[in-house]
């Protein structure tokens, strides 16, 4: 086995046994963030994530800060993406 195969990844891990041979690579964390009355939270509670608004998922690389990986899970107005962006940037990089 060999660890830290990949030196932009968070983790990463190269591993043969046999005929088999498995790649892993880690990015994160990743936060999720939510749009409740209103406001963008992140680090969302059960309730929150309840309450049925448009939640963003969000991973930067550690280094360079660029997005890994951005998803979200229902329609979001554009006039609060860039609010509900900045929230879950600012929760992956704490």
């Amino acid at each position: 086995a060999r660890m830290g195969v990949f030196a932009q990844a968070d983790g990463s891990a190269y591993i043969e046994q046999g005929n088999t041979k498995a790649l892993a690579v880690v990015y994160g964390p990743h936060e999720a963030t939510g749009f409740v009355d209103g406001t963008a939270l992140a680090d969302l509670s059960h309730v929150e994530e309840a309450a049925g608004g448009p939640q963003l998922a969000l991973a930067l690389l550690p280094s360079s800060g660029q997005i890994a990986l951005l998803e979200m899970d229902a329609r979001l107005h554009e006039d609060h993406l860039e609010q509900v962006l900045e929230a879950a940037a600012h929760a992956a990089r704490d």
